[in-house]
């Protein structure tokens, strides 16, 4: 019977036309996801290409279960090239062999060895004259790793507490004895490209909890540390999707501690060739209360804990071509070759589209950019490196709340993700990034943001000014504030070399 219904619906459906293309361009099958693997229904952002201006509506675009369909319009010279550019990062991807100058639609399939982490990857659609930058990203939500250690309570706490993720969750669940679940608190500082939400639960409760989260940004890693109290015992749960650094754990006591707030370190995490270099700690609202647009959030200059009288006060270090260059480290703990790097930069009250940003250009140093007998290994400072400069839908604000009254939030910056090409292999060993952008103004690129602190321990960026490098450093409001030294955001993607 449900067979015969089926039929019944798909004949009404095409009678219909419901199926249909637009009279430009030619019907899509419905693509098949390749047989084994893991696959995930992508999201897919198109950007004009590196010809002349027109990709974006030469070619259509539709995402199923594991594929991508790319459809060039039926006129022009078709579609004569489809490649992937650079390393995609947890996608085996296949395009199909066909003809050049095709105007059939031509499935790209892929299949993703870890279903746990994020998928991105960007083809290049192009004709004879036109070029389309096709992005696709799977798993805004993640199926996060957790791994729980000893709190800073009595010992016991990992005996304590029963630990699950799952799609976008992190269940918490108490043993069935003792005091229950008292206390679910995110620890201040640890979260990177999240948005996380603790239901209310009735202290004492030995029913199990479940944390779910948002990924604000799924081209970045996601992390985040809980601390699950009962009365005598305590332990932090890290949760992680992706690459990342791992929050230090506070030295654990038998008597109960008040611990520091927790700072991202600076060096990426050794041996990794994707990595990042921290984030720009994206939330709903601002810290005054303020929600962000839908589907948006704020990255906020930040203050110390607890201290509601200094906050940092730059919102972005000058990264203009011709007038500034930004630098800042990276450790390579092996051989990696590095396909590209992803620099986060505004330009004050530029259009929403299209991207101000049309060029990157991107130095390698094996020392540190003014140092005696530092080199620069790789690149120039006249190739054009852009691949592509996609929204990420945050925008930079000032504090909202220290010192008091605080600036009110606004969305008059908002950064943009550049994708800068590599392609070069380098040892195991420590080397600089040196950069600068060109828009249609002075840019800036804002600094490392962790949440409830100025800056990390060990942050040593440097900038070249008039000609000369020196540090960077976030000089605080008010004036009498300390100087605090300051981290650039980066995402590196690469792999292993032999």
């Amino acid at each position: 019977m449900k067979r015969v219904l089926c039929i019944i619906v798909l004949a009404y459906i095409t009678m219909l036309g419901i199926s249909t293309r637009t009279l430009a361009q030619t019907p899509t099958p419905t693509p098949t996801p390749p047989p084994g693997g893991n696959v995930c229904t992508p999201s897919a952002t198109v950007t004009e290409g590196d010809l002349f201006p027109g990709g974006i509506v030469s070619f259509g675009v539709n995402t199923g279960p594991g594929s991508v369909t790319v459809d060039h319009v039926n006129a022009g010279t078709g579609l004569q090239m489809l490649t992937v550019v650079g390393v995609p990062v947890n996608a085996v991807v296949t395009i199909p062999p066909f003809a050049p100058g095709t105007t059939a639609p031509v499935v790209v399939t892929f299949t993703t060895p870890n279903p746990g982490l994020m998928v991105d990857f960007t083809l290049r659609a192009a004709s004879t004259f036109h070029a389309a930058f096709i992005r696709v990203r799977c798993a805004e939500t993640c199926t996060p790793t957790t791994t729980i250690t000893e709190g800073d309570l009595f010992p016991g706490g990992p005996i304590s507490f029963g630990v699950m993720g799952g799609p976008g969750s992190v269940t918490v669940d108490h043993v069935n004895a003792g005091t229950g679940l008292q206390s679910l608190t995110v620890v201040p500082g640890s979260v990177v490209n999240a948005v996380v939400t603790i239901p209310p639960f009735m202290p004492g409760t030995i029913n199990p909890v479940v944390v779910t989260f948002t990924v604000p940004n799924p081209a970045l890693p996601t992390s985040f540390r809980l601390r699950a109290a009962s009365t005598f015992h305590a332990a932090f749960i890290d949760v992680r999707c992706g690459i990342v650094t791992p929050t230090p754990t506070p030295t654990t006591s038998p008597t109960p501690t008040t611990s520091p707030t927790p700072v991202a370190s600076p060096t990426p995490m050794p041996g990794a060739c994707t990595f990042s270099n921290g984030g720009l700690n994206p939330r709903p609202t601002s810290k005054s209360g303020v929600a962000a647009p839908a589907g948006s959030f704020y990255s906020e200059v930040q203050n110390n804990a607890g201290n509601t009288t200094e906050s940092n006060t730059i919102g972005g270090f000058g990264s203009t071509q011709g007038s500034n260059r930004l630098a800042d480290n990276f450790t390579l703990g092996q051989r990696c070759t590095l396909a590209s790097v992803v620099f986060f930069a505004y330009q004050t009250g530029a259009p929403a589209t299209p991207s101000p940003f049309t060029a990157y250009t991107l130095q390698i140093w094996n020392g540190r950019p003014g140092d005696p007998g530092a080199m620069v290994i790789f690149g120039d400072t006249t190739t054009n490196r852009l691949a592509s400069s996609t929204d990420t839908m945050i925008f930079r604000i000032f504090n909202t709340v220290a010192p008091s009254p605080g600036t009110p939030p606004g969305t008059t910056r908002r950064i943009w993700a550049n994708t800068v090409t590599i392609g070069t292999t380098l040892n195991a060993g420590t080397y600089w990034f040196d950069w600068a952008a060109t828009s249609g103004g002075t840019n800036f690129t804002p600094s490392v943001t962790i949440e409830g602190s100025r800056g990390a321990a060990g942050a040593n960026a440097r900038q070249l000014a008039a000609g000369v490098w020196q540090n960077v450093i976030d000089t605080g409001n008010p004036a009498s504030a300390p100087d605090v030294p300051q981290d650039f955001p980066f995402n590196v993607m690469g792999t292993a070399a032999p």
